[in-house]
């Protein structure tokens, strides 16, 4: 599992990046909501975040995180959050929320809970992105990818980190930048993170 860890604080962020990894989670680490975006074209499955960030609040950062094809698990933490705010979290797709300050102990005891129904409620990874690979090829002709470009779509549906696509592909990294617009403007996505979110809404049209 890949848990991303969003805290300024840089004792706390230490402490939750070694009982996690102890689980035998790959960890990445954010200070802020701009960084913690950035980390999320990783495609935790885990996402572990403080409500106050240096740059304002981690709205954004459950939104976005929620919206992705598989959703992460989320955790907010904070120790000043109002009843509004959590529940404004909890319409975002943050299941759990612990008030600081808190016990190792019963941050793991949360999260594990947590992951169990997660698992449960949640489709297999694996077998969603078999089902998103097997629609990329429909998708592609009637978008009219390119075989590069088809592959760079691969490669977002697969959670590869886009520091990689360049050498997956072959290609330089201005080449690789060239192949990724082509590919967001053929599919009409913002972001390489739209891809998976498009192939599940591509059924319908396949089927026509």
């Amino acid at each position: 599992m890949r848990a991303l860890i969003v805290e300024d604080d840089d004792r706390l962020r230490q402490s939750l990046v070694r009982a996690i990894g102890k689980c035998g989670a790959e960890t990445i680490e954010a200070r802020t909501v701009r960084d913690a975006l950035r980390q999320l074209e990783s495609q935790p499955e885990l996402v572990v975040m403080d409500v106050r960030l240096p740059d304002g609040d981690s709205f954004e950062v459950a939104r976005t995180a929620s919206a992705r094809v598989p959703a992460p698990l989320i955790v907010a933490m904070s120790g000043s959050a109002s009843a509004e705010e959590a529940f404004r979290l909890a319409t975002l797709g943050v299941r759990e929320y612990l008030s600081k300050p808190f016990q190792m102990e019963d941050f793991l005891s949360t999260l594990r809970r947590a992951l169990s129904k997660h698992k449960r409620d949640a489709p297999s990874l694996l077998d969603l992105r078999r089902e998103l690979l097997s629609r990329l090829e429909a998708y592609a002709r009637r978008n009219g990818l390119t075989a590069r470009e088809q592959e760079v779509a691969r490669l977002a549906v697969e959670g590869i980190p886009r520091a990689r696509f360049a050498s997956e592909l072959g290609v330089s990294e201005n080449t690789c930048k060239t192949l990724i617009r082509r590919v967001l403007v053929k599919c009409e996505a913002a972001r390489l993170a739209d891809i998976p979110r498009l192939l599940l809404g591509a059924n319908a049209a396949d089927r026509q």
